[in-house]
């Protein structure tokens, strides 16, 4: 039987460099295309972050609006208060102070949830405009920064002003204090104690009818609303500074979401 041999001749060094050209434009094609679809992946999760966010920032800007809607005409007043008992002599009427005053406290909190977890989980680097990224950092810091000093301050004074009033005001002075329709919210949660004020209403007034503001007191009660004005002054300009920079802040998420 007779055996062929088949001949392998040796390639030419042209064909090796073609052959490799050919694979390294395959590969690299192919990294290029990955890199195409991460992209996009990316532009695309950007995107749905943000819309996401957008509407985070709506909403605290529709919680700032809220909480100015009752924290601005709680300032007057307390405004009128101070002005009041700083130039008044000793006949203030508790009765009349009773009607009067207003212990409620109006905070700002900041919803950040969409936003705490694109920065954890790195879904900040999908925006690929730092200026877009620099934008709602400083948002989110001016935002936390509000909502601490509301906490931080505000609440600390409000108890303190509370344990003054418990101290310093006989008990029917609170509960004509409570009783006003200011209250209204909290008293609806019980019913009854209209009724119970109500049937009780002359007993709390005749103790009250005689009593005075003491001097002493009304230094004290005078100096609380003063620092308690100034506080509510400081976060109502922190509220406006952030519903402000949100404000600037959805237009430039607008502009970034349409061009890419």
């Amino acid at each position: 039987m007779e055996v062929h041999h088949h001949t392998h001749h040796p390639k030419k060094w042209k064909e090796y460099i073609t052959e490799f050209l050919m694979l390294f434009l395959a590969v690299s094609l192919g990294f290029l295309a990955e890199n195409i679809r991460e992209g996009q992946i990316e532009d695309h999760r950007a995107k749905e972050f943000l819309e996401l966010f957008k509407n985070e920032v709506k909403a605290n800007n529709k919680q700032i609006d809220s909480v100015l809607k009752q924290a601005v005409p709680l300032l007057v007043n307390n405004e009128r208060l101070y002005y009041f008992l700083a130039t008044s002599d000793n006949n203030i009427s508790l009765s009349q102070l009773a009607d009067t005053i207003n212990l409620w406290i109006f905070r700002f909190s900041n919803d950040k949830r969409i936003f705490d977890q694109m920065k954890n989980s790195g879904a900040l680097r999908y925006i690929k405009n730092q200026q877009t990224i620099d934008l709602i950092t400083s948002y989110e810091i001016e935002a936390d920064m509000a909502e601490f000093r509301a906490f931080d301050q505000e609440t600390p004074q409000w108890k303190e002003w509370w344990r003054f009033m418990d101290e310093n005001m006989p008990s029917a002075f609170q509960v004509k204090m409570l009783g006003t329709k200011k209250f209204k919210p909290i008293n609806d949660m019980n019913p009854e104690v209209y009724t119970l004020y109500s049937t009780h209403k002359e007993f709390f007034e005749n103790k009250l009818a005689h009593l005075k503001l003491s001097e002493s007191i009304k230094d004290k009660l005078t100096n609380y609303i003063a620092h308690r004005v100034s506080l509510q002054k400081l976060s109502i300009a922190n509220y406006k500074r952030v519903q402000k920079k949100g404000d600037f802040l959805l237009k430039e998420l607008e502009e970034y979401i349409s061009k890419h």
